[in-house]
Protein backbone atom coordinates (compact mmCIF):
# COMPACT_ATOMS: atom_id res chain seq x y z
CA UNK A 1 0.00 0.00 0.00
CA UNK A 2 1.37 3.42 -0.94
CA UNK A 3 0.60 6.18 1.52
CA UNK A 4 1.09 9.92 1.18
CA UNK A 5 1.44 11.78 4.45
CA UNK A 6 0.87 15.39 5.42
CA UNK A 7 3.62 16.38 7.85
CA UNK A 8 3.45 19.33 10.27
CA UNK A 9 6.36 21.76 9.89
CA UNK A 10 7.23 22.38 13.55
CA UNK A 11 6.96 18.90 15.03
CA UNK A 12 7.47 16.67 12.00
CA UNK A 13 4.37 14.73 13.08
CA UNK A 14 2.17 13.14 10.44
CA UNK A 15 -1.22 14.84 10.78
CA UNK A 16 -3.04 13.03 7.98
CA UNK A 17 -2.45 10.38 5.34
CA UNK A 18 -4.14 9.16 2.20
CA UNK A 19 -3.54 6.29 -0.21
CA UNK A 20 -3.83 8.63 -3.18
CA UNK A 21 -1.50 11.60 -3.83
CA UNK A 22 -4.28 13.75 -5.34
CA UNK A 23 -6.51 13.05 -2.34
CA UNK A 24 -3.67 14.02 0.01
CA UNK A 25 -3.12 17.28 -1.89
CA UNK A 26 -6.87 18.01 -1.81
CA UNK A 27 -7.00 17.44 1.97
CA UNK A 28 -3.91 19.62 2.37
CA UNK A 29 -5.53 22.50 0.47
CA UNK A 30 -9.06 22.17 1.85
CA UNK A 31 -8.46 21.24 5.47
CA UNK A 32 -5.01 22.10 6.71
CA UNK A 33 -4.45 25.45 5.06
CA UNK A 34 -7.81 26.63 6.42
CA UNK A 35 -6.90 25.35 9.87
CA UNK A 36 -3.63 27.30 9.69
CA UNK A 37 -1.46 24.24 10.24
CA UNK A 38 2.09 24.90 9.25
CA UNK A 39 2.47 22.00 6.86
CA UNK A 40 5.97 20.96 5.96
CA UNK A 41 5.25 18.69 3.02
CA UNK A 42 3.17 15.96 1.49
CA UNK A 43 5.50 13.00 1.35
CA UNK A 44 5.48 9.41 0.21
CA UNK A 45 5.45 6.79 2.98
CA UNK A 46 6.67 3.44 1.67
CA UNK A 47 4.86 0.15 2.29
CA UNK A 48 6.89 -0.96 5.31
CA UNK A 49 6.07 -4.66 4.97
CA UNK A 50 6.80 -4.64 1.24
CA UNK A 51 10.11 -2.88 1.83
CA UNK A 52 11.15 -5.38 4.51
CA UNK A 53 10.34 -8.28 2.18
CA UNK A 54 12.13 -6.65 -0.75
CA UNK A 55 15.24 -6.06 1.38
CA UNK A 56 15.04 -9.64 2.80
CA UNK A 57 15.61 -8.42 6.36
CA UNK A 58 14.37 -10.64 9.21
CA UNK A 59 11.94 -8.84 11.50
CA UNK A 60 9.31 -9.25 14.16
CA UNK A 61 6.08 -7.38 14.66
CA UNK A 62 5.61 -6.72 18.36
CA UNK A 63 2.32 -5.89 20.04
CA UNK A 64 3.23 -4.31 23.35
CA UNK A 65 0.74 -3.65 26.13
CA UNK A 66 1.83 -0.64 28.17
CA UNK A 67 0.28 -0.27 31.60
CA UNK A 68 0.42 3.10 33.34
CA UNK A 69 1.69 3.07 36.90
CA UNK A 70 -0.60 4.62 39.46
CA UNK A 71 -3.62 4.70 37.17
CA UNK A 72 -5.79 1.68 37.88
CA UNK A 73 -6.81 -0.24 34.81
CA UNK A 74 -5.24 2.10 32.23
CA UNK A 75 -3.25 0.54 29.42
CA UNK A 76 -2.45 1.20 25.80
CA UNK A 77 -1.28 -1.01 22.97
CA UNK A 78 1.68 -0.18 20.74
CA UNK A 79 2.78 -2.02 17.62
CA UNK A 80 6.30 -1.82 16.26
CA UNK A 81 8.68 -3.69 13.99
CA UNK A 82 11.94 -4.95 15.44
CA UNK A 83 14.84 -5.66 13.06
CA UNK A 84 18.55 -6.45 13.56
CA UNK A 85 20.56 -3.44 14.66
CA UNK A 86 23.25 -4.19 12.07
CA UNK A 87 20.66 -3.37 9.37
CA UNK A 88 19.96 0.10 10.80
CA UNK A 89 22.00 2.01 8.16
CA UNK A 90 19.85 0.60 5.34
CA UNK A 91 16.60 0.97 7.34
CA UNK A 92 17.02 4.59 8.46
CA UNK A 93 15.30 5.84 5.32
CA UNK A 94 12.16 3.95 6.42
CA UNK A 95 12.16 5.60 9.85
CA UNK A 96 13.85 2.91 11.96
CA UNK A 97 15.69 4.02 15.10
CA UNK A 98 17.95 2.30 17.58
CA UNK A 99 15.91 0.63 20.29
CA UNK A 100 16.04 2.18 23.75
CA UNK A 101 15.14 -1.15 25.40
CA UNK A 102 16.95 -3.82 23.38
CA UNK A 103 20.60 -3.54 22.40
CA UNK A 104 20.44 -5.92 19.41
CA UNK A 105 17.52 -4.41 17.48
CA UNK A 106 16.25 -1.24 15.87
CA UNK A 107 12.56 -0.34 15.87
CA UNK A 108 9.88 1.27 13.73
CA UNK A 109 6.54 2.35 15.25
CA UNK A 110 3.60 1.27 13.11
CA UNK A 111 0.91 3.77 12.09
CA UNK A 112 -2.77 2.83 12.36
CA UNK A 113 -3.03 1.92 8.67
CA UNK A 114 0.08 -0.28 8.98
CA UNK A 115 -1.36 -2.02 12.05
CA UNK A 116 -4.47 -2.83 10.04
CA UNK A 117 -2.30 -4.02 7.16
CA UNK A 118 -0.45 -6.34 9.58
CA UNK A 119 -3.73 -7.70 10.95
CA UNK A 120 -4.91 -8.40 7.40
CA UNK A 121 -1.68 -10.32 6.65
CA UNK A 122 -1.46 -12.14 9.98
CA UNK A 123 -1.64 -15.56 8.31
CA UNK A 124 1.86 -14.85 6.90
CA UNK A 125 3.23 -14.61 10.45
CA UNK A 126 3.71 -17.04 13.31
CA UNK A 127 3.32 -15.99 16.94
CA UNK A 128 6.63 -16.68 18.70
CA UNK A 129 5.96 -15.10 22.10
CA UNK A 130 2.88 -14.39 24.21
CA UNK A 131 3.08 -12.82 27.67
CA UNK A 132 1.02 -10.41 29.78
CA UNK A 133 3.18 -7.63 28.30
CA UNK A 134 2.35 -8.45 24.70
CA UNK A 135 3.03 -10.68 21.74
CA UNK A 136 5.70 -11.09 19.10
CA UNK A 137 5.13 -12.35 15.56
CA UNK A 138 7.73 -13.36 12.96
CA UNK A 139 7.41 -13.75 9.23
CA UNK A 140 7.22 -17.45 8.37
CA UNK A 141 10.60 -18.62 7.08
CA UNK A 142 12.45 -15.44 8.09
CA UNK A 143 13.02 -15.59 11.85
CA UNK A 144 14.53 -12.60 13.64
CA UNK A 145 15.30 -14.74 16.70
CA UNK A 146 17.23 -17.32 14.65
CA UNK A 147 19.12 -14.54 12.85
CA UNK A 148 20.14 -12.87 16.12
CA UNK A 149 21.20 -16.21 17.64
CA UNK A 150 23.30 -17.08 14.58
CA UNK A 151 25.07 -13.70 14.52
CA UNK A 152 25.79 -13.75 18.27
CA UNK A 153 27.62 -17.08 17.88
CA UNK A 154 29.99 -15.58 15.30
Amino acid sequence: MIVFAIVERESGIIVHWEEDRKAARKVLILEYEKAEHKIKRVCYCPDIFGEMEKRKIPYSVVKEVVKARGIFGYSSTDYFIAAPLDNLPELRDLGFQKSMDHKLVCEYDLRQDEIQQFKNKQDLFVQVKHTNDGRAYERKGNSLKEYLESTSKN
